[in-house]
């Protein structure tokens, strides 16, 4: 008899999902940034964000880039110089291309139909680990826990599931590693949005 044999998801598939969120979750920032609903203790915040982001994404991207076949190159340099000028709008059109040439897949996202199942796991999830710091939000710290409500309403489709994707970062234990499953993502993101809140 054949042994059945599940093999993990591709480590380079892992890394092109993780440096696509991480482009759209920097072009995210920079939008928020330019807004004027956004207060001073929060464009500071995510300045620091932005800052280390751009400074992380080669290594982010690092294995991705090398194995793409389509021969896309993340000049880093360029994106930090167009950041600290604060030529906002010229770093967008530069991540607007390598969002086009490395596009997040959010097929499994946009194409399934969660369970009432799969929607209570999200909504316990929610309860059990997310809501102590997402329900009141400081809006007077750097980076406040914001209202995933909120997010799941507001934000595009492709935006908040790239930041749910690019994992958890409200503390240094976890910051690197995204404890969410894809069902788990999905079933957060239509509690949400079946929400009241």
């Amino acid at each position: 008899m054949p042994k059945c044999v599940i093999s993990a998801p591709s480590s380079i598939n892992y890394d092109a999902q993780l440096c696509s969120a991480e482009l759209i979750i920097i072009t995210g920032d920079i939008q928020k940034i330019n807004l004027e609903s956004t207060n001073e203790i929060q464009k500071l915040g995510l300045s620091k964000r932005l800052n280390s982001a751009l400074g992380t994404l080669g290594w982010l991207c690092r294995r991705y880039v090398a194995s793409n076949q389509t021969g896309v190159q993340i000049n880093i340099d360029e994106l930090r110089k167009n950041f600290k000028l604060k030529r906002y709008a010229l770093l967008e059109k530069e991540l607007e291309i390598l969002i086009k040439k490395m596009p997040l897949s959010l097929n499994y996202y946009l194409l399934t139909k969660p369970t009432s199942q799969i929607i209570d796991m999200g909504k316990n999830i929610y309860f059990r680990y997310c809501a102590v710091c997402h329900t009141n939000p400081n809006l007077d710290s750097e980076i406040p826990a914001l209202s995933l409500f909120t997010m799941a309403k507001q934000l595009s489709q492709k935006e908040f599931f790239a930041r749910m994707i690019a994992g958890v970062r409200g503390t240094p234990k976890i910051v690197f590693h995204n404890p969410l499953s894809k069902e788990d993502i999905l079933g957060m993101y239509y509690f949400f949005l079946r929400s009241d809140n």
